[in-house]
């Protein structure tokens, strides 16, 4: 009797290490399932080629938004500054000047449509296909006393990322807005271990933020951000489009 209930005990010490195991390997096989992997859809050397990927991407992640979205993607050799955003000039040239030295070669413009806003998306890359740069621009209807920059320059809670200009206070006391901010743009993200030499752990912009501008039908947002990575539970690189329309949808809600 005693062997026998020695046995049942170790049976049940048994059961007590294996089934938590196999709660943890079920969780991160979920989350591994619901995250977007942007390595497979990283750019090359080829910039028609490139236009493809990227458009994978971020039409992966338009799906993953819960958007049944489409887009075009086009590149050209970058050079300067957009003509087309007249907006929040000095924040681009700031980070420009900090990533001129990593040799900026091309830029991806993409048109997305399918969500409620319709988005300008460009990518900045070196020309081995490194990319350096996320920037997304809409418009929205919700307007704002004035110009407003949301900057995000460290990787410390969103508690230190804050509105700047006309009627920040407002908006830097809605706590949840600024962290849904703060999740909507990155600075820094680890590269892939293929496209740069071993000794480069990250790419670092700097700062991110994003600059709205009031106009007469609304208000013009634009995003300047570059690719999140996390490694909690699964590994995710992204373009945070997800992330992105929720922030969208936050400044709807938060205008006066």
């Amino acid at each position: 009797m005693c062997a026998l209930g020695v046995a049942n005990a170790d049976s049940w010490w048994a059961l007590i290490l294996i089934v938590p195991l196999i709660v943890v390997l079920v969780w991160l096989w979920a989350r591994s399932r619901t995250k977007i992997d942007g390595r497979k859809y990283f750019p090359g050397e080829d910039p028609d080629e490139n236009c493809e990927r990227l458009k994978e991407w971020w039409l992966a992640e338009l799906r993953h938004a819960g958007v049944d979205g489409d887009g075009t993607v086009e590149w050209d050799e970058y050079d300067e500054e957009p003509e087309t955003w007249s907006r929040g000039k000095a924040l681009w040239k700031a980070l420009a000047e900090h990533t001129t030295q990593l040799g900026e070669a091309y830029e991806y413009v993409a048109e997305i449509s399918g969500a409620r806003w319709p988005l300008e998306a460009t990518v900045l890359t070196t020309e081995a296909g490194l990319i350096t740069r996320v920037i997304y621009a809409t418009s929205i209807g919700a307007t704002f006393p004035g110009e407003l920059v949301f900057k995000k320059e460290n990787d410390v809670p969103f508690i230190l990322d804050r509105f700047e200009g006309e009627g920040a206070d407002r908006l830097n006391a809605n706590k949840a807005l600024r962290k849904t901010m703060g999740r909507s743009m990155c600075f820094r993200y680890e590269v892939p271990r293929s496209i740069l030499s071993v000794t480069v752990n990250n790419i670092d912009v700097h700062s991110a933020a994003c600059v709205i501008t009031p106009t007469d039908e609304g208000s013009e947002v634009v995003f300047h951000s570059t690719v999140r990575t996390r490694t909690t539970g699964a590994y995710e690189m992204t373009l945070g489009l997800g992330a992105v329309l929720a922030a969208l949808e936050a400044l709807e809600q938060a205008g006066v």
